[in-house]
């Protein structure tokens, strides 16, 4: 297992080029508390008056940008045509779960959402704003049950509509994805009712799917999952079940729009089918939870994915093992979301679990820069919000500074003169992570404007031997 390492610890070392003491970085690990999962919900034991029941053969969990709030489609009630059943849409507000029902009355092939199905997938399109459905395996009293579907619905909030019959041919337990830097749904593999498992790359751009067709594809299976990594740019594929070798797969590859390439992690997963996994846009690493080898003995491992190699993650506060359970990743409160599945003895859960539990480290407010006078004081400040206690460390082009509120929100250049001119900004770690501010340019004018001579280093209106010394000084330090 690897050590995590991540916030910024400072030391102390000598940087002879300017003979003067300065602060470099280095990495510490990670504190635990950083990457627990907390329980939310504990499902229909709370009795809550609305809740999701468990696994109904309903793998999927998205984020509908329409409302702001995670989204779970479902079927409940009795096999159509017998009535009863009814599709439901299911929200997650990160406190408690609210139903909508599309219709008092649904009838089968209605068009009013989706007819009754499982093994289906879905992905949220954050540019249009709606959630995409694709596929299944048909459920109902009748000659077509079990036949895989190859329908296209969209959800945008507050009704489905169906907007075609064409496109990829019919499957189940497929994948989806996002992909936000070219605002397409990515699909991969699945299989159809009969015959071998399919490894086609499909993309639904809002009107129409598009085959594409890489040089290299995985191969064809099912049961496995994909994730846009938005912060390098590409689909994350990771596990799945293979026809081929009669087993789950451990085989990680990624998909730039063009072509998919294998990646040879030093570490990974073991080999897994019916897991969770979604994308952490805040800390910038794909997620994997759970799942199981064949037979069905689950896992209750933590992976993460940063675009190099998969780390195991220890959590003080354990999951279940479990498998065919949901996840997503809630963009408006920055929380991966996971919700049910199947324990060991093949047993229902609905109860609701959030990870991490530590804040996301964002800066609210940048430093502002600007053209100053000599001798007047420069003030740049940040604000951020984060985990627990921040610290702060101001820097000058690229090097720690030792000036005055140089570890703290603000800092204060008194007096500015040359060696007060430079691009500034601030790293501001938490006890979970660091992030670095935008560069606040600060600049000095050049006696024009009631500005003082630039001859007069100190500042003081008078040159003389005192600029000499003030020089030298500038020299030898950065940072006043």
């Amino acid at each position: 297992m690897k050590t995590m390492y991540s916030s910024q610890y400072l030391n102390f070392v000598f940087r002879a080029s300017v003979a003067c003491l300065v602060l470099i970085a280095a990495t510490p690990p990670v504190s635990a508390q950083c990457h627990e999962w907390v329980r939310r919900s504990l499902g229909s034991q709370e009795n809550f008056p609305f809740h999701p029941v468990g696994y109904q053969s309903s793998p999927n969990l998205t984020f509908d940008f329409a409302r702001g709030l995670s989204f779970h489609f479902l079927w409940v009630g009795p096999q159509p045509p017998a009535p009863g059943a009814e599709p439901q849409m299911w929200y997650w507000s990160g406190k408690v779960w609210t139903k909508t029902v599309v219709a008092n009355s649904y009838v089968e092939g209605s068009l009013i959402a989706p007819d009754r199905r499982t093994q289906f997938a879905t992905a949220s399109d954050s540019e249009r704003g709606v959630v995409v459905l694709f596929g299944g395996n048909k459920v109902c009293n009748c000659p077509l049950a079990g036949t895989p579907m190859n329908d296209t619905w969209e959800w945008n909030g507050s009704k489905w509509m169906r907007l075609s019959t064409s496109g990829p041919p019919a499957r189940q337990n497929h994948a989806m994805t996002f992909d936000s830097n070219r605002n397409v749904i990515v699909m991969f593999g699945g299989s159809p009712q009969v015959g071998p498992q399919l490894s086609d790359t499909w993309e639904w751009n809002g009107i129409e799917w598009l085959q594409r067709n890489p040089a290299t594809v995985p191969p064809a299976r099912t049961y496995h999952q994909i994730a846009f990594d938005s912060r390098r740019g590409v689909t994350v594929l990771f596990g799945g079940y293979s026809q081929n070798i009669g087993g789950p797969m451990a085989e990680t590859w990624e998909f730039d729009g063009v072509n998919w390439t294998q990646r040879i992690p030093e570490h990974s997963p073991p080999a897994r089918l019916e897991f969770g996994m979604a994308f952490d846009a805040a800390r910038g690493v794909t997620v994997l939870f759970g799942g199981r080898p064949n037979p069905p003995t689950p896992f209750g491992d933590l992976w993460e994915w940063d675009g190099e190699d998969w780390t195991e993650i220890t959590s003080t506060i354990e999951q279940a093992p479990r498998y065919k359970h949901l996840m997503c990743y809630d963009h408006r409160r920055k929380k991966i979301v996971l919700f049910g599945g199947q324990l060991a003895g093949d047993v229902s859960t609905d109860d609701t679990w959030e990870y991490p539990t530590s804040l996301s480290l964002e800066i609210v407010t940048q430093p502002t820069g600007g053209n100053f006078c000599f001798g007047d004081d420069v003030v740049l400040s940040v604000e951020a919000t984060g985990n627990g206690p921040l610290s702060y460390q101001w820097r000058r082009n690229g090097f720690p500074c030792m000036a005055p509120g140089a570890q703290t929100p603000t800092l204060t250049l008194d007096a500015a003169d040359w060696a007060s001119e430079g691009e500034f900004d601030v790293v501001v770690s938490d006890s979970c992570n660091s992030v670095v501010s935008s560069t606040a340019s600060v600049s000095l004018c050049t006696g024009e404007g009631g500005c003082p001579s630039p001859i007069d280093v100190n500042g003081d209106g008078t040159i003389d031997g005192a600029d000499i010394q003030r020089f030298v000084e500038i020299l030898l330090c950065d940072c006043g």
